[in-house]
């Protein structure tokens, strides 16, 4: 399995310059290493999942390109597959998770991301993959394939909309195929704006 591709990230206005590392932190409370241990809570809840120990990759050897490395570890990458008795009440999201409650500066808080994605499978991964992105000033939209047949995914990813107001699932379903389809993002930024 392949997870889903990247989302279209679309900057509203404009970047602008950022505040200092400092003025974030005191605004939010964080400190040095309270990322990590944000990362490390949505990684150790995905890990206790799959049984998957993240510390076997030599990230320095993929970085450097040894193509030698990349090809064994392709062999035995990642796989996974939804839990069936996943809690899907926002308690429950949350409690895997960590979701920021408020922007990390005020600056950013003027300048909102919209993100589209067209998702079809693995859920779990979705889930912690859009905890990591997270920013309660951004607007997410989840689409679903059409062609998708597993309504168990569908209702999961309806379930995390109902958890954030700046989360939308359309209604409407688009096919997706490998090539991809620019029209559908334009439809999807539709709905968010």
């Amino acid at each position: 399995m392949i997870f889903p591709t990247s989302p279209i990230q679309v900057l509203l206005p404009q970047i602008v310059k950022s505040e200092t590392k400092k003025e974030n932190e005191s605004k939010n409370n964080l400190k040095n290493g309270d990322l990590e241990k944000i990362n490390e809570k949505i990684w150790n809840s995905i890990k206790n999942e799959i049984g998957h120990d993240k510390e076997r990759i030599d990230c320095k050897k993929i970085i450097k390109g040894d193509e030698s490395y990349v090809k064994l570890e392709a062999k035995s990458r990642l796989t996974y597959t939804d839990p069936t008795n996943l809690l899907m009440d926002c308690k429950s999201i949350k409690e895997r998770n960590y979701f920021l409650e408020k922007p990390l500066s005020a600056e950013e808080g003027k300048y909102p991301l919209a993100y589209a994605k067209i998702v079809y499978e693995s859920y779990r991964f979705l889930e912690a993959e859009f905890a990591t992105n997270y920013h309660p000033q951004n607007w997410y939209c989840f689409a679903v394939d059409s062609k998708l047949e597993d309504e168990h995914f569908f209702q999961r990813i309806k379930a995390l909309a109902k958890c954030f107001p700046n989360v939308i699932v359309p209604t409407k379903r688009y096919p997706v195929d490998s090539n991809g389809s620019f029209p559908i993002y334009c439809d999807l930024f539709s709905e968010i704006f």
